[in-house]
């Protein structure tokens, strides 16, 4: 059995439609708007956690697992 570690550094030049697009995201996978629209209000919801929302696969890939993931902002 391997280990991959596979890492992305994501450039955000727009947060207003970032957060939008996370917001999408979560109501095209059912969240309840009320919820999901916690994703526009950077004091409710990071960048990170919406990052995740938009690139976390939610599925293994055939013949692996995920065994963790995560974001973290490095920058303003």
């Amino acid at each position: 059995m391997s280990k991959l570690q596979f890492l992305v550094t994501l450039d955000v030049a727009n947060e207003f439609e970032f957060r939008m697009a996370a917001q999408k995201r979560l109501l095209e996978q059912g969240v309840d708007p009320q919820d999901a629209a916690g994703y526009i209000d950077e004091k409710l919801t990071s960048l990170d956690t919406c990052a995740l929302v938009l690139l976390h696969p939610r599925t293994s890939p055939e013949g692996s697992s995920i065994l963790w993931s995560d974001a973290i902002k490095i920058r303003s």
